[in-house]
């Protein structure tokens, strides 16, 4: 099933906190409404085919920063 992945900084607290952008992630299923290999117009859609996105996948492209926001103000 298709999903997005979420470009994300983990703080030294071990949270992730999304930066940049998201990008789609195409399954190549003709099962899948969210591809581009389902057919145009599917006539039995929304009882044979996926109807959701599945989980945002964190990816993680810088680390080592200083705690996050939340984890800052309750330690201050």
């Amino acid at each position: 099933m298709c999903h997005r992945q979420v470009q994300c900084a983990r703080h030294g607290c071990g949270h992730d906190e999304p930066i940049g952008g998201d990008a789609k992630v195409d399954c190549q299923s003709s099962q899948c409404r969210y591809s581009a290999a389902h057919p145009r117009g599917c006539p039995i859609c929304p009882s044979t085919c996926v109807q959701y996105m599945g989980r945002a996948q964190t990816i993680v492209v810088r680390s080592g920063d200083p705690l996050c926001f939340h984890c800052a103000r309750q330690n201050a």
